[in-house]
């Protein structure tokens, strides 16, 4: 569902009620410098994948894969994850281990980089007069405080924030109405960040804590192998002739408002301008596990071996490959991936199978790409 965020914005001017007492776990506590409480999306709850009960927040697709396991027809089915908004819950502790994981989950978000922009009167479209307030501003955990002040009265401001801040991109805030970032994606897959992207604004003498809802802007992709393929060992994958370079442009005028429990979440709308030219294509590749499948399901490349992708409409050339061992010798599966979609803020798996249009894909817990979610309140 879309909304125009600007009446948000005109409610939060006269009152820290509705939409902000959902958003602000701490608004008794006022400091006239800027601190952030730092909220996650995640995916959605487990899934069961079998043909007439696939989960309506699920697409899968099915095709044949050109090679064979073992002398079975082999079949790869993409399910893809769309991301919905997650319940808050408390989870961060100043002795809280950090994941390395590349998939980022709330405790994983230990700084993030803001930039902001001030203007007068409540009309972000129709105002001239926008400034850069804060530009590239590191705020650090746990309490996620600023040295900067919160503006005048009259005035409103809106923050533009990311993660990572010391590795990943810098918001570009030349056009002060559209602040933008660029990325290209590292071809190292243990260096692919996953990239977080929030937007939101508030009133000039809010002084509280300011609520930053991050959302995913890349496409996560993974790969796994079905039960039924016990024995057969991944010694790689690799994705082939895509395209990685892109800029990210903020748009809160367009968020996405999603609600849940009640509760309304926002979510940046910006959109990705990616760069499709064919010397803009690359190859990624990763290894798979030590270990030959066992009957479970198995996932090929988890953790800080997720490939963080640009998103996407795939070019033409664009394929997978799965080098694969089994009892009767070594096999390279490939699949083409041309005019398939990568969607920002998704994750897709790759799942291969003998069992065709039957496949059976089940998880308890859905590998959550944000995992238990969470919220992380500034202090004063």
């Amino acid at each position: 569902m879309k909304k125009n965020c600007l009446l948000w914005l005109l409610v939060a001017a006269m009152a820290m009620t509705s939409c902000q007492d959902e958003f602000i776990k701490n608004e008794n506590k006022t400091s006239d410098k800027i601190g952030y409480s730092v909220n996650m999306t995640e995916l959605s709850s487990p899934y069961r994948t079998r043909s007439g009960e696939i989960a309506s927040s699920h697409e899968v697709e099915i095709d044949d894969v050109n090679g064979m396991i073992d002398g079975k027809q082999v079949y790869l089915h993409t399910i893809t994850d769309m991301v919905v908004p997650m319940d808050i819950k408390q989870i961060k502790s100043e002795n809280q281990p950090q994941s390395r994981a590349a998939e980022k989950t709330v405790a994983d978000v230990d700084e993030i980089g803001v930039t902001s922009v001030v203007w007068n009167g409540t009309s972000w479209a129709a105002a001239s007069d926008h400034r850069v307030y804060m530009d590239n501003v590191l705020a650090e955990s746990t309490a996620f405080q600023t040295n900067y002040y919160w503006p005048a009265a009259e005035e409103y401001i809106r923050f533009f924030a990311i993660h990572p801040y010391t590795d990943g991109p810098k918001i570009i805030a030349d056009d002060k109405k559209n602040p933008k970032i660029q990325w290209t994606v590292p071809e190292d897959v243990t260096k692919q960040h996953d990239i977080l992207v929030a937007s939101n604004n508030y009133a000039g003498d809010h002084k509280a804590t300011a609520n930053l809802n991050f959302a995913h802007a890349l496409t996560a992709v993974q790969f796994k192998l079905a039960s039924g393929l016990a024995g057969v060992k991944v010694t790689a994958v690799r994705i082939k002739g895509v395209y990685y370079q892109g800029t990210y442009t903020y748009n809160f005028d367009n968020c996405t408002t999603k609600i849940v429990d009640d509760k309304t979440y926002y979510l940046d709308g910006g959109e990705w301008e990616v760069v499709m030219a064919d010397d803009k294509k690359r190859d990624f590749a990763t290894t798979g596990p030590a270990d030959a499948s066992t009957e479970d399901e198995m996932l090929i490349n988890g953790g800080d071996k997720t490939f963080m992708m640009m998103p996407q409409t795939l070019p033409d050339g664009a394929t997978i490959e799965v080098d694969i061992t089994d009892a009767h010798g070594s096999e390279t599966l490939t699949a083409s991936l041309k005019d398939k979609v990568w969607n920002k803020g998704t994750k897709v798996t790759y799942v291969l199978t003998f069992n065709g249009k039957d496949i059976v894909v089940s998880v308890d817990g859905n590998p959550g790409w944000s995992g238990a979610g969470g919220e992380i309140n500034a202090g004063f």
